[in-house]
């Protein structure tokens, strides 16, 4: 194995349970998301905490969008969040899930939000104004994965059972 494969760098402390964990496109910022309602934001090369967003609901996925600067989060209050990975502010709240928000996706170019949750649906949001733009539902059972297509033309979905445990969907956006 090569020099430094496999040697632990830093150890992430949240107090609860990380559910997810992102790189920032440019690979300056590592975000981690936690059960108990924390986000945190740190040095991927030394290890230092940057943000630490306590007190909301528990955060089942995060990502970061394609500008490395905004995260998004999806959480067990029925909404996902954007927020400022430079600032720590909360800059939007995406409502309109009946229920816990489990995944979250960000379009290639930076412009759309896709969200999914128990409610078997998959939202897509314009990322600017937060404005929803469609609400995908084939889908009987809890939405645990999704991820744009690399030329954000479709999204592909894992749901919690099957038929249809799986699904591509286009378009994505207009």
């Amino acid at each position: 194995m090569g020099r430094g494969y496999g040697q632990e760098r830093f150890t992430f402390d949240h107090g609860g349970v990380i559910h997810s964990v992102a790189f920032s496109p440019n690979g300056t910022r590592l975000a981690s998301a936690s059960e108990n309602g924390t986000l945190k934001v740190w040095d991927p090369a030394s290890g230092e905490e940057l943000l630490d967003m306590p007190g909301m609901a528990g955060l089942y996925d995060m990502t970061f969008m394609a500008d490395s600067r905004r995260l998004v989060t999806a959480g067990q209050d029925g909404t996902a969040r954007i927020w400022d990975a430079i600032s720590g502010w909360q800059l939007l709240t995406l409502a309109g899930h009946a229920g816990t928000v489990v995944g979250v996706a960000g379009s290639p170019d930076g412009g759309r939000i896709a969200t999914s949750g128990y409610d078997g649906t998959v939202r897509i949001w314009d990322a600017g104004p937060g404005r929803e733009l469609a609400t995908l539902q084939g889908h009987t059972d809890v939405v645990w994965d999704l991820a744009f297509s690399p030329d954000g033309s479709r999204i592909g979905t894992r749901a919690l059972t099957a038929p249809p445990g799986s699904g591509t969907w286009a378009p994505a956006g207009p």
